[in-house]
């Protein structure tokens, strides 16, 4: 089902297209379709200069709904130019099993939103692709008991809103425990294309023929990253420090999932996102003015 967008989206898009001429406005709902915040008396006081046959009603909503109509109005846009879709590339999924159990319930919710699989929020013309550590299922879902807490959640006769949203979360469970797939480990000519590649690109962008290098030991446990760091972090040494005598230690950094309520969302759902202080506004508007096309 297609859920539509926010008025305000289709103001800033109205004002885009009529004041084309106005290089500043233009700049400005750019910025608002990016991400930046527009206060809806900021809003109101552009149409007021172009006002429309039917006047738009901005109703209250907050910032958590408001990001995403901006993905449903950016894909929208995407399309509109011609594009195919949208592709999310969201790295390092992991972090999810550093959230409490309550936070990493709507993770996975919002993990099975953007993969497509929760049919009552789809995004028209946006696709995700999740990477997730391959201990992932094992240490978080298992060991942690969320896949048979969330399953319990569900069965529970109930039919708020938790309910709900643990139905949905198992849905992006199944995803993790059923769709993976795991990635190929780097094999002896894959890393040294690789290598000669990174090689070439890196004497082309600094104007130097980068020496061998061989910090990075050959395993078969070995990752693509752990090559890709240690190659270039001795050539930019090497570059920086050509007569230095260099003694990289490399270590193994494992990933932890122990809880951190630092990283727990600090935003309000009934956060009303046109609330922007006069004092946001005149900072945005030196930043916009700094940020103008010249």
């Amino acid at each position: 089902e297609d859920q539509g967008c926010d008025s305000r989206f289709a103001a800033s898009l109205y004002l885009y297209e009529r004041m084309i001429n106005d290089p500043e406005l233009s700049h400005r709902m750019i910025r608002y379709w990016a991400g930046d915040p527009l206060s809806n008396s900021q809003l109101n006081k552009y149409l007021q200069g172009c006002p429309p046959e039917t006047p738009y009603v901005f109703n209250k909503v907050s910032s958590q709904a408001l990001a995403l109509h901006r993905f449903q109005f950016v894909s929208r846009l995407m399309v509109a130019a011609g594009y195919k879709g949208w592709i999310l590339l969201i790295d390092e999924a992991e972090i999810i099993g550093r959230y409490s159990f309550k936070q990493r319930t709507r993770s996975y919710l919002e993990l099975a939103r953007w993969m497509g699989v929760l049919a009552d929020h789809a995004c028209p013309a946006i696709g995700a692709v999740v990477a997730l550590t391959d201990d992932f299922q094992s240490v978080v879902l298992e060991e942690k008991q969320d896949s048979q807490k969330i399953e319990l959640m569900c069965q529970e006769e109930s039919t708020d809103e938790t309910q709900i949203q643990a139905r949905q979360a198992v849905e992006g469970i199944r995803l993790i425990e059923q769709e993976g797939d795991p990635l190929t480990r780097p094999y002896e000519s894959m890393v040294d294309a690789l290598y000669e590649r990174l090689r070439a690109i890196h004497g082309s962008a600094y104007s130097w023929a980068p020496p061998p290098v061989s910090a990075v030991e050959k395993l078969s446990s070995t990752r693509m990253r752990e090559y890709v760091r240690g190659w270039i972090t001795e050539w930019d040494l090497r570059r920086l420090y050509p007569d230095a005598q260099l003694d990289i230690e490399i270590l193994d950094v494992r990933q932890t999932y122990d809880e951190d309520q630092e990283l727990e969302s600090t935003m309000g759902e009934a956060s009303d996102s046109g609330n922007v202080s006069e004092l946001e506004e005149d900072l945005m508007a030196v930043a916009l003015q700094n940020q103008s096309p010249r």
